[in-house]
């Protein structure tokens, strides 16, 4: 018999067996016939030759059995094995759904990474070509059905949800009104239209109640069904900016005392062919009744801004200000609250054809005022300064900021300072005991006539100047303001000396310098001065940034820094020596040039996040220690990513002074 088991059991259930064959050997016999193979014994091998001759014919139909029953359980093992799989699959998925990170993110974590995810829309001013039209269409489709957000609703159910039950994600409606320029000459623009209305909608109720951020671009006279549909949802409007011709802005009839949570409103008024002002002028009092409105941005008629809730405004933005808009903006200023601050870009040169200007005696209420230039080519700026400086009273002026014209990236066509208007501007307003921040940032102003201001500015605590690299066109320039001369006469007076101990002390208060500067000094005239207003100021310490123009690079030596090391360690200096860069330090002041309004606001958070992930970094890296001042002095260390060191960042970089830079060794 064969060692094997002579049945095999297949089915415990159903008793299935198989049955081995009775052909297979014993151990026995299979030893006889390999002794026969061995020895070659013939008498051995006629003998069994019958019996092994029946074997071979009997063992195929045995072997057919097998191979049967092994097809047969080949198929039954697939099976099996299919199924096995299958279960692995189902076990891995539920292990996904349970145990996978991107699963267990919570809803808020989500809801911020959705958010993010959407590129900032570039907006483009100009038409769009026939050829293009549709494909702009369908992107514009795509974009207001929701963008990403859609794409991210067909990830899973829970992503799905999380997209079209979150009201917040849907709380900024971008429109590009160039696809909806009239006239519609075909069927499929129609319909193409009315799907992008159908989304809109669908958009809007997403939505929910929760407040609206809108931005609506577009040029020539548009279809009005959008800012239609946008207008009746005008309840929700919190900030809202529309670029718009004239003629649409007739389409916010919907809005007018509808605005109950509007902060902030932006406008830039294109003027269209053959079009005057009275549609906008009648369309303007839609905005007249905003009771939370904070702020305005406006480029156009200045004239309309009247019917605006001016005030009840704490800023307010005029851009593009020409000659027939001067009166209007100088008659404005009397309505603005205390507190309030205005922003003004002048059109110098068309103004300046204008001169002499009739304009009225106006006294304003507001703390900041801030002029750019928008066009000049030479000292016509002066003329047009001293007209509007000689109008104004401002007896709570707190800042005063002048900007010049864009050149190039790396410089401005500076202004010319009114000398004898500026100081009868100070003088009428009694500036000396409120004026605490002036940025003199591109101005043509002498040793003489800045000293001359200085001394009727006591409570001046801020204050930027500058030099002027040479500009073709422009004479005199380059211009050296920043020298041994003036920081000599900017140090306090020593008190140990009889002779100066009397004498008449510059801007006392004065805690803050900023100076762009070409470099038309001693190191060691900077020295001194840094060291008599750090010694001479009595209430915390004193900031000075030293700025040099791209290519014109300055540097500290090692001794200088040493020399400086003892008032740092003692919390009383912070010094920023680094490049001036036009780019982020010229954004701060000139936001009219953008078309970017909110850019001002969100440079200040920008540069807290910088300070404070700056802070982190050192402290963690063990670079610096709590409770030491901060001095920056390139080429010690660099700042990093440019911080900016003028009026609006220096309520930033106090926050430095509770951490120390100390090289490691």
């Amino acid at each position: 018999m064969s060692s094997l088991p002579p049945q095999i059991s297949l089915c415990d259930g159903c008793e299935t067996i198989f049955t081995q064959s009775t052909l297979l050997p014993s151990a026995t016999r299979t030893a006889e016939l390999l002794a026969i193979l061995r020895n070659g014994d013939n008498e051995h091998g006629h003998r069994a030759s019958p019996e092994l001759r029946a074997t071979i014919v009997a063992v195929p139909a045995e072997l057919a059995r097998y191979d049967a029953e092994l097809a047969r359980l080949d198929a039954i093992f697939g099976q099996i094995v299919a199924g096995r799989k299958g279960l692995q699959s189902l076990h891995d998925q539920c292990v996904g759904i349970v145990d996978c990170p991107i699963r267990r993110l919570p809803t808020e974590i989500l809801v911020q990474i959705f958010a993010h995810c959407e590129a900032p829309k570039e907006w483009d001013m100009g038409p769009i070509l026939a050829p293009l039209w549709e494909e702009k269409a369908k992107q514009e489709i795509a974009r207001v059905a929701g963008g990403w957000l859609a794409a991210f609703s067909q990830v899973c159910i829970q992503w799905r949800r999380v997209v079209f039950g979150t009201a917040t994600l849907w709380q900024t409606i971008n429109l590009d009104l160039r696809c909806w320029t009239l006239p519609v000459e075909t069927s499929r623009a129609s319909y193409l239209h009315q799907r992008m209305i159908d989304f809109l909608v669908v958009a809007l109720e997403h939505g929910q109640q929760t407040p609206l951020t809108l931005n609506v671009h577009g040029a020539g006279e548009c279809h009005p069904r959008a800012i239609q549909t946008l207008a009746h949802s005008s309840r929700r409007w919190r900030a809202a900016t529309f670029t718009l011709e004239y003629v649409m802005f007739k389409n916010f009839a919907a809005v007018a005392s509808n605005l109950p949570h509007l902060e902030s409103l932006t406008l830039l008024a294109l003027r269209g062919v053959n079009e005057d002002t009275g549609a906008l002028a009648d369309a303007m009092h839609y905005f007249g009744c905003a009771p939370q409105l904070r702020t305005v941005e406006f480029c156009g008629p200045i004239a309309v801004v009247a019917q605006l809730p001016l005030e009840q405004l704490r800023s307010c933005t005029y851009s593009g200000v020409g000659a027939d808009d001067i009166v209007h903006l100088i008659t404005q200023m009397a309505r603005f609250p205390r507190g309030g601050s205005i922003y003004v870009q002048l059109n110098f040169e068309e103004i300046s054809a204008a001169l002499p200007l009739q304009l009225p005696e106006v006294e304003s209420a507001i703390d900041e005022f801030s002029v750019y230039s928008m066009q000049h080519d030479g000292p016509e700026s002066q003329g047009v300064l001293g007209a509007i400086f000689g109008t104004l009273t401002l007896p709570h002026l707190q800042e005063l900021s002048l900007l010049g014209m864009p050149i190039d990236e790396q410089c401005l066509r500076p202004l010319h300072w009114p000398q004898s208007a500026a100081r009868a501007l100070f003088a009428r307003s009694g500036s000396g005991h409120t004026l605490y921040s002036l940025s003199l940032h591109d101005v043509f102003v002498s040793e003489h006539e800045l000293l001359q201001c200085l001394a009727e500015l006591p409570s001046l605590a801020y204050l930027f100047i500058s030099d002027h690299l040479a500009v073709d066109g422009v004479p005199g320039t380059p211009d050296h303001l920043i020298t041994d001369s003036l920081l000599a006469k900017l140090s306090p007076a020593d008190n140990h000396d009889i002779n100066t101990r009397l004498a008449p002390r510059l801007v006392p208060n004065l805690a803050i310098l900023d100076m762009r500067s070409l470099g038309a000094f001693m190191p060691s005239a900077l020295l001194n001065f840094l060291v008599a207003r750090t010694k001479g100021h009595l209430d915390g310490g004193f900031e000075c940034a030293l700025l040099w123009f791209p290519g014109h690079r300055l540097y500290v030596d090692a001794q200088s820094i040493a020399y400086l090391r003892p008032w740092v360690d003692k919390k009383e200096l912070l010094f920023i020596c680094r490049e001036f860069d036009p780019r982020e330090d010229y954004k701060c002041h000139y936001t009219v040039s953008d078309l970017n309004w909110n850019i001002r606001n969100e440079l200040i958070h920008k540069w807290n996040v910088r300070v404070q992930t700056l802070t982190t970094k050192l402290v963690g890296d063990g670079s610096v220690a709590h409770g030491n001042i901060c001095a920056i002095i390139d080429p010690v260390l660099p700042i990093p990513e440019k911080l900016g060191s003028n009026q609006r960042t220096q309520r930033v970089v106090r926050m430095w002074t509770t951490v120390a830079t100390e090289q490691k060794p």
